[in-house]
């Protein structure tokens, strides 16, 4: 049996049928005719404009499809031939959507764009971040303490701490296990001097490569008790 084709190598075969991809960015009307994707904000006024619009792709339980009829390019809003399932209910923020050009779609074979759509879906729901909270207690004493350690994955990773509650100066330290096995120090950073005058949070990006992460706090002086800080996590799948 053959390998399925990877994404690349779909799109390239079914290239001239995917006119968009996208995700909905806001609710559309609340008949359930149309749907709203800030990306389409400016594009020209006729664009898309009698090309099938594919909601929920490669979600048989979802899935329904409408010729697009109206486009306001000033709002993103694209307005269907009918509403979504016929229901009445808007159509929400977060929906993926794929927008089919039919003239050029006429040899394209059922099952081999089921499959496309399918692995559009696959790629769009990378697009959607997921964001988590949590809240590390930093310990009363000098010690060097992994606050956050993130497993060997491909991810997009922000996130932000709330160092409010330190009262004493901490060296704030980023390490990867570069080589697979030996973490090695990316930075250092002390808290408060090398951040902004009076910053009370502090944020750090990085772009994983299938490697552990973490992040540490050591206190130069005893805190007097043990401090909680609370962090927001954004990560988004890059695999």
């Amino acid at each position: 049996m053959s390998r399925r084709p990877p994404l690349v190598e779909l799109v390239d075969l079914f290239g001239g049928a995917i006119a968009k991809v996208g995700i909905t960015t806001a609710p559309g009307a609340p008949a359930g005719n149309s749907f709203i994707d800030a990306s389409l904000i400016g594009l020209w006024g006729d664009s898309y404009l009698n090309m099938l619009t594919v909601l929920y792709p490669g979600e048989p339980d979802k899935v329904d499809s409408a010729r697009n009829t109206i486009f306001n390019n000033g709002t993103g809003e694209m307005t269907l031939e009918h509403a979504y399932k016929n229901a009445g209910v808007a159509i929400p923020a977060g929906v993926s959507y794929a927008i089919l050009s039919f003239p050029f779609a006429t040899s394209v074979s059922v099952s081999g764009l089921a499959a496309l759509l399918i692995a559009i879906k696959a790629e769009t729901d990378k697009l959607i971040s997921v964001v988590t909270t949590g809240v590390y207690a930093h310990s009363n004493d000098l010690l060097e303490h992994d606050a956050i350690v993130f497993p060997a994955l491909y991810k997009d990773i922000a996130i932000r701490f709330d160092v409010n509650n330190l009262a004493q100066v901490t060296t704030i330290r980023e390490y990867e296990q570069v080589d697979g096995a030996n973490y090695r120090e990316l930075s250092a950073s002390v808290f408060p001097a090398d951040f902004d005058a009076g910053a009370k949070a502090v944020s750090y990006t990085f772009k994983q490569a299938n490697s552990l992460y973490k992040i540490t706090f050591q206190s130069s002086i005893v805190e007097g008790g043990v401090k909680n800080v609370p962090y927001r996590l954004i990560m988004r799948d890059l695999s």
